[in-house]
């Protein structure tokens, strides 16, 4: 989409009716993700990485229950090696 919420709310392009949860709600179980692919997740992470860390072990822990694996290659040679 390319705008935050402030944004959006000040345009009019979404309203308080259309928010269901926080990323907090999600991450912690109090809020069920999407359950349609009609239903659309927003997030707009500004100046805390730990949402970030926090999304990515629930997805990391997801794919283990699901028994998703993959390795991914980052680099040839690590840098701090």
């Amino acid at each position: 989409m390319g705008d935050t919420l402030a944004y959006m709310f000040h345009d009019g392009k979404i309203g308080d009716d259309k928010i269901y949860g926080s990323v907090s709600d999600l991450i912690c179980g109090k809020k069920v993700g999407r359950t349609s692919d009609e239903e659309i997740t927003y997030t707009s992470n500004v100046g805390l990485g730990i949402y970030d860390v926090a999304i990515a072990t629930r997805i990391y822990r997801k794919a283990l229950e699901l028994n998703i694996r993959k390795t991914i290659e980052l680099w040839d040679k690590p840098a701090l090696i």
